[in-house]
């Protein structure tokens, strides 16, 4: 996923929000975009952020979508504070 401010929007309002995920070529940086950049997009709505911060990830991997994952800070935390037992 690309999330330049111009090209993101584009690329949703083209395909629709539930075709991208958030992802990081890690072990390299994001080409100086980050995850607080996506989310003060103004030209994305707060229902393409949550999708693009977790809720399609979470659909993909047939994990818990609740919207409060998407908005974590630490989704991995929330994912295990979802789990059962």
């Amino acid at each position: 996923m690309t999330s330049e401010r111009i090209t993101l929007p584009y690329l949703i309002e083209r395909h629709g929000p539930d075709r991208f995920l958030m992802g990081t070529d890690f072990p390299h940086g994001l080409g100086g975009a980050s995850l607080t950049d996506l989310r003060s997009n103004p030209t994305l709505s707060e229902d393409a952020k949550e999708k693009l911060l977790g809720l399609n990830a979470a659909k993909l991997f047939g994990l818990p979508t609740e919207s409060k994952l998407a908005r974590s800070a630490e989704p991995a935390a929330a994912l295990a504070q979802a789990q059962p037992g």
